[in-house]
C-alpha cells in the first residue's frame, strides 16, 4: 500500500522523482508518504517541478528533500543526502549555514545571502565555493514553523572571475607605471600577495644579461632561504635537482609541477593547507626568442586547475611580461637619455672650445680685410673679392658668437651687466639699422617706440642680440608687406613686439619654434641657411632678464613675437651686477646681421655681364646655377662665366621654372635652399620629360660619404662638397658636360642604328616594290618585292647604274620624272605601263641630297576596274536617257488621255445627276444612278490627280496665294465627306483650335490636300473605326494632323509612302483602288507652300497618322488687296 502511494505521489520523469519513489520513508522521522501533511506534500511537489536548485529541510531532525538541480551542486554528497539530517551532510559548512537556518526556523523570518563562501568537500577535497542562498520558513497546517525552504544558486565562477580580474587589473596598473625592473618585480609581488586565495605563493626569476642564468627577483609568501627555492639557476648546464623544471620553462613551455608538498610544505591559502601543485610559466619577451624569465605560481589546494584557472595564470604571466617589458624599456630610455644628456654636455663644451678657437683666427682675418677695404690703392676687382671674404667672415663671427653664448647659457656661465638704459632710444636705433635692407627689399618698416617713463635695466649687449635676431628673422621670412616694431609699457612690464606679414608658422609647429636646432621644413623664406638656434638663444636671453617671449602666427599671413620684461630692478638677484648710469646711446654691433640680410636680396635671374658676352665667339654651354647664398652664387658665376653662359637664381622654384622654359645644358644646385631644395629640384627635373636628361651637379656643405651616396642615388650626376677649389669646380663641370655629350651621342647613334634596322624591316615587309638610288643613279637598296618586279637579285643590282642595267627605261617616263625630281628636289608621282612586266604601276619618287627613293605599286587591277567602270557609266547614261524619254512620253500620254476622258465623264456625271433628280425614276434606278455617279466621281478624281501630277512634273501647276484661315478650309473638306463617313459608320473627331492667325496659300489646293488625307483615312479605315482631325498652333507654325484606326503602314514601307505610283503590296490596298498619286500630290503641294508632311504608323493594324506643318503669315491680311497669282516650278 505504501509503495503504491509513493508511486502515485512522485509520478513523472527525473532522477529525484525516481529516488523518492524508491526511498524507504518509513525509516525516517518524517514517516510514510501517506502520513505527510498536506503542506509537506505541496512543498515537495513544487520542489520537484522546479529546474532551479532547491532543498527542503523538514522537522526537528532537519530531514532533506531536494530536486535534480540541487543534486548537482552537492556533488559527492548525493544521493546520501536524501532523507538525511542536513547537519550531517554539510557538517564542514554548518558553522556558517547553521545560524542562518536556526534563525529562520526559530523566528519564522526569511533571510537572504549573496555569494556566500562555503568550503565543501563535494569533490574529494576541501573546495572553495560560493552560493547565493534564500531561506524561507515552511509551516504546517496549524501554522507552526516546521521546516525551511532554500533556493540556491552557485556563483563560484563569477566570484573567482571578478577576484582574478582585480588582480590582473592591479598588475596592469603596475605595468603602466614607469619604474625600474627591480621596482616592478616588487610591485608585482605586492599585488599578488593581496590575493592568496588564487595565488598561494609565487616566485619570479629573471634572465641575466648574458642569457645564461635565471636569478630570483621576488617571492610571494615564501622565504627565499627555503631549500627548494634556488636563488640562481644555470640555464646552460642541465641540473638533476631542477624540481621546478626551470630549464624546460625557459625554453617556452608551461610546466605543471605536482606533489610539491612532498618536497616542502609551502603555503596554500587561508586554511593552512599546503600547496600540492604549481605552474611554471615563461615570461615572454617582445624582441627575442628567449623569455625574460620564469614565474612560478602555486595552485590553490582548494580549487581544481580547470580551464578558467589555467587561463587566469596565462593572463597573469602575460601581465607580468608587459610590466617587465615596460620597465626594461623605461630603463633603456633612461639610459639613452642620460647618454644624450652627457653628449649634450660634451657638445656644449666642444662648441665653447671651438668658438673660442675660432675667434682668434677670425679676428686676425677681419683686421687685415678691413684694412684692405679701406686702402685706396686696392683695385675694384680686388676690393670685390675682399668684400666677399669680409662679409662671410662677419657672418662666421656672428655664428661663433651665437654658439659661444649658447654654450655659456647651458653651462650657467652667462654673465649679464644690467644697466639703466634709455630702452626706447636703444630699440629705435637697433631697428633703424635694418631700414635700408628692408626698404631695398620693397618692404615697409614701421618703428613705434615712444619714450618710457619707468626705469628699465637691461644688459645692452644681450638686448641687442634679442632685437637683431627677431628683426633678422622677420626680414628673412617676409617677402611682401611690412614689418612693425612696437615698444610700450604694459602694467609693470615693458613689451617689445615685432610683427610681420610673412609666411607665418603652421599651428602644429608653433610650440617648436623656440627649441634648439629645430627648423621648420618647407618655409617660404629668403634663404634656407641657418643653425636653428637663433630663437632658442633669444628665449634664453629674455629669460635672463626675468621676462618671457610669446609668438602668435597665422600660416600664410604673418607672425607676431612679443617680448615682455619687468621694469625696475626688484626682480634681479643680489649677486647680479647693476649699474645706475643711464646710457642714451649705444655702440651697435650689427654689421654681421645687416650684411647677412643684404646678401639675401637677389634678382630673379642674374645675367652675364656685357663685357663677358663680348668675349663669346661661339655658342657656349648654358649653366643654370641655383644657390640662395648671394656671395656663393656670385663666386661660382664668376668662375664659370669665362667658359660658359651662366644663369644664376636664388631658389629651386626659380631654377625649375627657368629649366622648363629654357633647357640648360647643365644644372648646378645647392642642396639647402628655400621654397624648393636641391633634392626637390632634382626630383622635379628627373620626372619631367623635357628635363630628365639634363645633367645635374649638387653642391652641399654636408660632408661625408653618406651624403654623396644619397645625392647620387637620388639621380644626381655628381656631388660636390663645400668648400671646393675653383679648379675642382671647373673640372667637375667640364667632365659632367663631356660625359653628358658622349652619353647623348651614344644614345643618338643607338637610335640611328635602330632606326636603320627598323626601316629595313619595314621596307622588307611592305607589299610594294622599293629601291634607292644615289646621286650617280646607282642602286643603294632593293627590297625583296622589288627583286620580283625587276626580275633580278639585289646582289646583281646594288652599285649598278639604273640606265645601264635597264636600257629600256631610257627615254621613258621613268627617266623624265626621275631627272625632274632630282633637278627640282620635288616629289613626283606618275602612272605608267611598266616595260619590266607589261603591267600598270604607280610610281612615287622622293628626292634628297643623297639620292632618290622610289616606291612602285602594281595598279593593273585598279586600271582594269576603272575601264569597266567607265564602260558601265556610259551604258548607264544611255539607259537613263532612254528612261527619261519614256517617262516624258508616259506623262504626255497620261495628260492627253486624262483630257480626253474628262469630256465623256462630265456627260455621264451630268446626266446621272439629272436623272437622279427626276421624281418619276424608280427607286432601283436611282440606286444604280448613285453607283454610276460615285464611280464617275472616283474616276474624275483619278483624272484630276493625273493632271495635277503632270502639271507638277512639267512645272505648270498654278497656285493662287492669298492670306487664308485654315479653319474654313478644313471645315469645307470635312462637310464633303459627311455622307461617306455616315455610310461606313466611322466616328469623326475634330480638335481644331480657333486660330486668329492666317497662312499664305492656295485655299483650293490646301482643300485638295485635306480632301486627299481624309479620303485616304476613310478608304483604309474599316466600318466602326475612328478618324481624328486636329489643328494647333506651334510657335510660328500651324500643325494639321489626320489620324485613323485603319490598317496602318508597314515600317519598311513608310520611307516610300509619298513616292509616285507606289502602293504597299496588300490585297486590302489593291482592292481600295487608286493610282498611288494622292499622297505624292499632297507632299508636292505642301512643299510648294513652304511646309512639310510626314507619315507615322505603329505597324499593320494599328492605324496611321499624317502631320502637315505650314508657316504662319508674317503680316495681317488686307481684305481689300487684289489677289496675286503665282506660277510655281517644281
Amino acid at each position: 500500500m505504501n509503495d503504491e502511494h509513493q508511486l502515485n505521489f512522485f509520478p513523472g520523469q527525473g532522477e529525484m522523482r525516481a529516488r523518492m519513489r524508491a526511498f524507504d520513508w518509513d525509516s525516517t522521522p518524517v514517516g510514510a508518504v501517506e502520513t505527510w501533511s498536506q503542506s509537506l506534500k505541496s512543498t515537495v511537489k513544487t520542489l520537484l517541478a522546479s529546474r532551479y536548485p532547491m532543498v527542503l529541510i523538514w522537522g526537528p531532525h532537519l530531514i532533506q528533500f531536494y530536486n535534480d538541480a540541487y543534486s548537482k551542486l552537492i556533488g559527492d554528497k548525493h544521493p546520501a543526502a536524501l532523507g538525511t539530517d542536513i547537519r550531517i551532510t554539510l557538517a564542514e559548512a554548518w558553522d556558517t549555514l547553521g545560524p542562518m537556518i536556526d534563525e529562520v526556523m526559530t523566528t519564522g523570518v526569511a533571510n537572504w545571502v549573496e555569494a556566500q563562501m562555503l568550503v565543501l568537500e563535494r569533490s574529494g577535497y576541501r573546495e572553495e565555493s560560493y552560493f547565493s542562498l534564500s531561506h524561507a520558513p515552511e509551516s504546517d497546517s496549524d501554522g507552526q514553523v516546521v521546516g525551511m525552504f532554500c533556493v540556491c544558486s552557485e556563483v563560484t565562477q563569477q566570484v573567482l572571475g571578478a577576484r582574478r580580474l582585480r588582480l590582473l587589473r592591479d598588475l596592469a596598473s603596475k605595468a603602466g607605471e614607469t619604474q625600474s625592473v627591480e621596482t616592478t618585480c616588487r610591485s608585482v609581488a605586492q599585488a599578488i600577495t593581496e590575493h592568496p586565495l588564487d595565488v598561494p605563493f609565487a616566485l619570479i626569476y629573471l634572465r641575466s644579461v648574458d642569457g645564461k642564468t635565471l636569478t630570483l627577483q621576488s617571492t610571494v609568501r615564501v622565504a627565499s632561504s627555503e631549500h627548494i627555492i634556488p636563488v640562481t639557476f644555470d640555464i646552460s648546464a642541465p641540473q638533476k635537482d631542477d624540481i621546478w623544471s626551470l630549464g624546460q620553462a625557459y625554453k617556452g613551455e608551461t610546466v605543471l609541477i605536482e606533489n610539491v608538498d612532498q618536497h616542502q610544505l609551502l603555503p596554500g591559502g587561508p586554511w593552512n593547507e599546503p600547496t600540492q601543485a604549481a605552474l611554471v610559466m615563461p615570461i615572454a619577451s617582445s624582441g627575442t626568442a628567449a623569455p625574460l624569465g620564469v614565474i612560478i605560481a602555486g595552485i590553490s589546494p582548494n580549487r581544481a586547475l580547470d580551464e578558467g584557472y589555467t587561463s587566469f595564470y596565462e593572463l597573469l604571466a602575460g601581465q607580468v611580461s608587459v610590466a617587465l617589458r615596460n620597465a626594461q624599456a623605461y630603463e633603456e630610455e633612461h639610459k639613452r637619455a642620460q647618454k644624450l644628456a652627457e653628449l649634450d654636455r660634451e657638445k656644449t663644451i666642444f662648441f665653447s672650445n671651438v668658438s673660442h678657437e675660432f675667434r682668434t683666427p677670425l679676428t686676425l682675418m677681419l683686421g687685415p680685410l678691413s684694412d684692405a677695404l679701406q686702402d685706396p690703392e686696392t683695385t675694384p676687382t680686388q676690393r670685390e673679392r675682399i668684400n666677399i671674404a669680409h662679409r662671410n667672415s662677419l657672418r662666421l663671427l656672428k655664428l661663433v658668437n651665437t654658439l659661444l653664448d649658447f654654450s655659456r647659457i647651458e653651462a650657467n656661465r652667462m654673465q649679464a651687466v644690467y644697466e639703466l638704459t634709455d630702452l626706447a632710444a636703444l630699440t629705435t636705433d637697433l631697428a633703424s639699422v635694418f631700414r635700408s635692407a628692408i626698404e631695398k627689399a620693397g618692404l615697409q618698416l614701421t618703428v613705434d617706440c615712444p619714450p618710457l617713463k619707468q626705469h628699465v635695466y637691461i644688459d645692452q649687449d644681450k638686448w641687442e642680440k634679442i632685437v637683431l635676431n627677431l628683426l633678422s628673422n622677420a626680414f628673412k621670412f617676409t617677402q611682401i608687406g611690412h614689418i612693425t616694431v612696437k615698444q610700450y609699457i604694459v602694467g609693470e612690464n615693458v613689451e617689445f613686439q615685432i610683427q610681420d606679414t610673412g609666411c607665418g608658422i603652421p599651428e602644429s609647429e608653433i610650440e617648436n619654434v623656440f627649441k634648439r636646432f629645430y627648423r621648420i621644413e618647407e618655409t617660404q623664406g629668403r634663404t634656407h641657411e641657418g643653425t636653428g638656434i637663433g630663437l632658442a638663444l633669444v628665449q634664453e636671453l629674455v629669460q635672463l632678464h626675468g621676462g618671457a617671449i610669446q609668438v602668435q602666427s597665422v600660416y600664410g599671413q604673418g607672425s607676431t613675437f612679443t617680448v615682455s620684461i619687468p621694469c625696475g630692478k626688484q626682480h634681479f638677484k643680489n649677486n647680479e651686477l647693476i649699474r645706475e648710469s643711464v646710457l642714451n646711446q649705444t655702440n651697435i654691433r650689427s654689421d654681421a646681421f645687416v650684411t647677412e640680410a643684404l646678401g639675401w636680396l637677389t634678382d630673379n635671374v642674374e645675367d652675364i655681364e656685357e663685357a663677358e658676352f663680348n668675349q663669346i665667339q661661339l655658342p657656349r654651354a648654358k649653366v643654370l646655377l641655383a644657390d640662395d647664398n648671394a656671395d656663393m652664387r656670385e663666386y661660382v658665376r664668376k668662375l664659370l662665366c669665362t667658359q660658359y653662359e651662366v644663369i644664376a637664381v636664388a631658389d629651386g622654384e626659380a631654377a625649375l621654372a627657368y629649366a622648363r622654359e629654357h633647357l640648360p645644358d647643365i644644372v648646378l644646385s645647392d642642396v639647402m635652399m628655400p621654397k624648393l631644395d636641391g633634392f626637390g629640384l632634382l626630383a622635379q627635373l628627373r620626372s619631367d620629360e623635357r628635363t630628365n636628361c639634363v645633367p645635374i651637379v649638387l653642391l652641399s656643405a654636408r660632408a661625408g660619404e653618406e651624403s654623396r651616396v644619397e645625392g647620387l642615388l637620388s639621380g644626381a650626376d655628381d656631388y660636390l662638397i663645400k668648400p671646393f677649389s675653383a679648379r675642382e669646380l671647373l673640372a667637375r663641370v667640364k667632365a659632367t658636360l663631356e660625359t653628358s655629350r658622349l652619353r647623348q651621342e651614344a644614345a643618338n647613334s643607338r637610335i640611328e642604328v635602330e632606326a636603320v634596322k627598323l626601316r629595313a624591316t619595314i621596307l622588307e615587309r611592305v607589299t610594294d616594290a622599293f629601291y634607292g638610288l644615289d646621286r650617280e643613279w646607282r642602286f643603294t637598296y632593293v627590297n625583296s618585292r622589288c627583286e620580283e618586279y625587276l626580275g633580278k637579285n639585289r646582289s646583281e643590282l646594288l652599285g649598278k647604274v639604273i640606265w645601264e642595267e635597264f636600257e629600256m627605261v631610257k627615254g621613258s617616263a621613268f627617266e623624265e620624272q626621275y631627272y625632274k625630281a632630282m633637278r627640282e628636289q620635288v616629289a613626283v608621282y606618275f602612272e605608267v605601263l611598266s616595260p619590266f612586266s607589261n603591267r600598270w604601276v604607280e610610281v612615287f619618287a622622293y628626292p634628297s641630297v643623297d639620292g632618290l627613293s622610289v616606291n612602285l605599286r602594281d595598279i593593273t587591277e585598279r586600271k582594269e576596274l576603272e575601264a569597266r567602270r567607265e564602260a558601265l557609266l556610259e551604258s548607264e547614261q544611255v539607259a537613263r536617257a532612254q528612261a527619261e524619254q519614256i517617262g516624258r512620253l508616259k506623262d504626255e500620254f497620261l495628260a492627253t488621255v486624262s483630257h480626253e476622258l474628262r469630256t465623256p465623264l462630265n456627260s455621264i456625271l451630268g446626266w446621272a445627276k439629272i436623272l437622279r433628280k427626276q421624281k418619276t425614276v424608280p427607286a432601283e434606278f436611282k440606286k444604280g444612278l448613285e453607283v454610276i455617279e460615285r464611280n464617275s466621281l472616283a474616276q474624275a478624281q483619278i483624272i484630276e490627280d493625273l493632271l495635277d501630277m503632270s502639271s507638277i512634273i512639267s512645272g505648270k501647276i498654278r497656285l493662287d496665294f492669298k492670306e487664308i484661315n485654315l479653319n474654313s478650309v478644313i471645315e469645307t473638306a470635312i462637310e464633303s465627306f459627311l455622307p461617306t463617313l455616315e455610310a461606313k459608320n466611322i466616328q469623326l473627331q475634330t480638335v481644331i483650335d480657333d486660330l486668329n492667325d492666317y497662312i499664305t496659300g492656295d485655299s483650293n489646293r490646301l482643300q485638295q490636300v485635306v480632301w486627299n488625307l481624309l479620303s485616304n483615312a476613310i478608304k483604309f479605315t474599316p466600318e466602326g473605326g475612328k478618324i481624328q482631325v486636329s489643328l494647333s498652333k506651334i510657335d510660328s507654325r500651324v500643325s494639321l494632323t489626320v489620324s485613323d484606326t485603319g490598317i496602318g503602314i508597314k515600317p519598311d514601307f513608310l520611307p516610300y509612302v509619298f513616292d509616285r505610283f507606289r502602293q504597299e503590296d496588300s490585297s486590302i490596298r489593291r482592292n481600295a483602288g487608286g493610282l498611288g498619286l494622292g499622297l505624292s500630290i499632297v507632299k508636292q503641294i505642301i512643299e510648294l507652300h513652304g511646309g512639310t508632311v510626314k507619315a507615322t504608323s505603329a505597324g499593320v493594324g494599328k492605324g496611321a497618322t499624317f502631320t502637315i506643318v505650314l508657316p504662319l503669315a508674317q503680316i495681317e491680311p488686307d481684305k481689300n488687296a487684289a489677289t496675286e497669282e503665282h506660277f510655281c516650278s517644281f
